[in-house]
């Protein structure tokens, strides 16, 4: 039933790893199935005049596919404040370093502001993810680097364009499921501050020359 409702109307993905495993899984033509990527108003999610970077390691998101567990241990690891935003319930008990603001993007806790507010503010962002095919994380990761954070991010199938998001270029690309792999990341960038400046100068040219969302 899948596939004939799919081979008779014209359908969008946001990321280019699902688009081969959906074309087999359903047997869709190629005609009715193309990839639109995921962007973000660059008007809105910007520096700002003067971004007082804090000393705190941003993460943001309640899908299924956020993968807080190896977020958590990370957090163990390291000596530096940790800020989540998420109505997910956390595994317990929650590292002494880790505050949780209760957040999603349909609810008031949070307006888009104060989330900017947060981009702005943070040393880096996080965005840890579970394996899968389907993208995730897009908004986080976009709207952070527009901001001028920079981030890491789980290297799944998903990953929705792998040919602009380059590791150690804009973005820090770690593999799933690695609490070691994360705070090795996170050591890295803490104290290169090349590769920090390097990830925030390059972020902006991906960011405005690829995703102009409307």
């Amino acid at each position: 039933m899948t596939r004939n409702l799919l081979n008779q109307m014209h359908s969008h993905l946001f990321g280019k790893g699902e688009l081969e495993p959906v074309k087999q899984a359903y047997g869709v033509r190629g005609d009715c199935i193309e990839v639109n990527c995921f962007g973000v108003d660059l008007t809105f999610w910007t520096e700002g005049d003067h971004p007082g970077r804090e000393e705190y390691v941003l993460s943001i998101g309640n899908d299924s596919r956020r993968d807080y567990l190896s977020l958590l241990e990370a957090a163990r690891q390291i000596d530096r404040r940790f800020v989540v935003v998420t109505k997910r319930e956390l595994p317990e008990p929650l590292p002494p370093n880790l505050e949780v603001i209760r957040g999603a993007w349909d609810s008031h806790e949070l307006d888009d502001s104060a989330v900017r507010d947060l981009y702005r503010k943070a040393s880096c962002v996080v965005v840890p993810l579970k394996p899968g095919v389907q993208p995730s994380g897009q908004s986080v990761t976009l709207q952070a680097m527009a901001c001028g954070a920079p981030v890491i991010l789980t290297h799944t199938q998903g990953l929705w364009e792998d040919e602009f998001l380059l590791h150690q270029h804009n973005v820090v690309l770690v593999p799933p499921e690695s609490a070691g792999s994360l705070v090795d990341a996170l050591n890295s960038l803490f104290s290169d501050n090349l590769l920090w400046s390097k990830l925030s100068v390059n972020r902006r040219l991906y960011d405005r020359t690829i995703y102009q969302a409307p």
